[in-house]
């Protein structure tokens, strides 16, 4: 049996042209509330200002990064904290909207896959009552497009560096871990 990473694994990785978008500091500076641990949403018209702002300009195959803010919240968390965040209260997060239009700006924009610093990757949970009952981003990115999500990434350093630089574009290589299973 082959696993869908299992193809990445024996192929090199995923590896490709990253970009970029600073949710996060985007929002603060344009007074939007940043809290990654409850659901929340990172709206395409967001997104889509970043890249106009920011004069980033994607290309097909792009590998797309959105910074939520969640890795540098978390990483604020005390050791007890931390044990207990996830059996907290609510227990949403932060993520990309689950609508159709977020579904038509990744295909559109022809992205090869698709992360972010949360656990996960659309505004969580998934199945709540704020999301288009027929999109679930997982499922049509990864069973529908075999677009691979990335999630948990923590993109502090590459946030501050793309910064410096005033670019948010670099060179990304990605290698699942191989993992072999007895038969």
């Amino acid at each position: 049996m082959i696993l869908t990473y299992q193809a990445w694994v024996e192929r090199g990785g995923i590896v490709g042209r990253g970009v970029l978008l600073d949710w996060a500091t985007w929002a603060k500076e344009n007074g939007i509330p940043v809290l990654p641990f409850q659901t929340g949403v990172v709206e395409v018209s967001h997104l889509k200002a970043i890249i106009s702002e920011q004069k980033i300009t994607t290309q097909p195959g792009d590998i797309l990064f959105i910074r939520s803010g969640f890795a540098e919240a978390y990483n604020k968390l005390d050791i007890a904290e931390q044990e207990a965040f996830p059996d907290r209260q609510p227990s949403g997060l932060l993520g990309l909207e689950a609508s159709r239009e977020s579904l038509r700006w990744l295909w559109e924009n022809r992205f090869a896959a698709a992360a972010g610093d949360s656990p996960s990757f659309e505004r969580g949970p998934a199945n709540g009552p704020y999301n288009d009952p027929d999109v679930t981003m997982h499922q049509w990115m990864l069973g529908g497009w075999g677009m691979p999500i990335g999630e948990m990434f923590d993109l502090e350093v590459l946030a501050q560096e793309c910064k410096r630089l005033e670019r948010h574009t670099f060179f990304l290589s990605s290698m699942p871990l191989h993992v072999s299973f007895a038969r």
